[in-house]
């Protein structure tokens, strides 16, 4: 019993070191279907620029959004040419990821370093490896969510587009075929 109320120690004080996201940062929604000057935009439009366009939005004249940031200046895009505009909503930490992240390390860790150990287990190493996956997945989730903490990253929404402004857009998928062949199944939607 005293490992289980050391235990309850460890989980709750895992609890308190990740925070939530602070409600201003995710809580707000996206504009609708035209940027709003001063907001951090994700810009998709392949015919006029390989990678993303990340701005803040500036203006739209004749038919066209033009974006600035420091990183790429100043971009004018075709409004024609966009297949996906998504909007930043802020900040946020990847507190969460990294403590699922640490506690399947961990649980993986333990489990093997338990079931090598044979210690106080007398001869039964599944309990070893069990008890060696609980301390570990919970020591290493405190870990990877105070490693999360500094690590932060934007949250993207996407916003719809103007009516008549979605431009194609293209999946490709594997195909597989029975016995050895195998091929490329290409899609096109308007």
């Amino acid at each position: 019993m005293r490992l289980a109320s050391g235990l309850a120690s460890v989980v709750s004080v895992t609890l308190l070191v990740v925070p939530p996201a602070p409600a201003e940062e995710l809580s707000s929604t996206p504009p609708r279907d035209q940027p709003v000057p001063g907001k951090l935009y994700r810009v998709t439009a392949p015919t006029h620029s390989p990678t993303r366009i990340v701005g803040m939005f500036a203006e739209q004249r004749d038919g066209e959004w033009v974006f600035v940031s420091s990183e790429i200046g100043t971009r004018t895009v075709p409004v024609s040419a966009v297949t996906k505009l998504e909007w930043s909503s802020g900040q946020r930490s990847m507190a969460g990821e990294f403590a699922l992240g640490g506690a399947l390390l961990g649980a993986a860790v333990g489990a093997v370093g338990g079931a090598a150990s044979g210690g106080d287990c007398k001869g039964q190493a599944a309990s070893c490896a069990g008890l060696g996956a609980l301390v570990g997945g919970i020591g290493w989730s405190a870990v990877g969510a105070v490693v999360g903490l500094a690590v932060r990253t934007y949250a993207w929404k996407e916003v719809p587009l103007p009516q008549g402004r979605r431009g194609p857009q293209v999946s490709v998928a594997p195909l597989t075929v029975r016995g050895s062949g195998a091929g490329v199944t290409v899609a096109v939607r308007w």
